[in-house]
């Protein structure tokens, strides 16, 4: 019920559903996935976002995940607020979380956002160099990062040292 309802914009509905399962001793109770679709929900409200990531960051018998963590990192990134997503990267290595695709690009998109063309390069070449097959999406997250700072020579640049021709194509 809190995936329709969080699907279909109804936030505020989603948050009683939540509250209804958090005070109810003894019956079905959130768990990641529930915890997810609450950010999922909050999307456009990132202080609630963040808030339920926090609620369940502290909760003794939740799992953080890949998911969640990529998940609020784009929130964050969404809003401008980099710094925050970034910290909460650096929490995800530090507990041994392991970054995705998704992680590296919600990263980037939060960097490309504040118009941090460095932090979203050396991003996407960590991720890279990790082994990570990045896609055009990202790629282009890193070039937005340099048109949005006037960089567009360093973004050609990245673009041609970076990019197949198959992808060069695409942008």
């Amino acid at each position: 019920m809190i995936k329709i309802l969080a699907s279909s914009d109804r936030t505020h509905m989603a948050e009683k559903m939540f509250q209804t399962l958090t005070l109810n001793e003894g019956s079905t109770k959130p768990n990641e996935i529930t915890y997810s679709l609450m950010i999922q929900a909050n999307k456009r409200n990132w202080g609630r976002a963040l808030f339920y990531f926090h609620q369940m960051e502290h909760a003794s018998d939740m799992k953080m995940n890949t998911i969640i963590y990529s998940q609020i990192i784009s929130v964050l990134g969404t809003f401008g607020k980099w710094e925050q997503a970034l910290r909460i990267y650096n929490r995800m290595n530090e507990v041994g979380v392991k970054a995705n695709k998704q992680t590296c690009s919600a990263l980037i998109k939060a960097f490309s956002r504040a118009g941090l063309w460095r932090d979203a390069m050396r991003t996407y070449d960590a991720f890279s160099q990790k082994g990570l097959k990045l896609d055009v999406l990202t790629l282009n997250a890193v070039i937005d990062a340099c048109r949005r700072s006037s960089r567009w020579e360093e973004g050609l640049r990245f673009l041609l040292t970076r990019g197949s021709l198959q992808t060069a194509n695409i942008v």
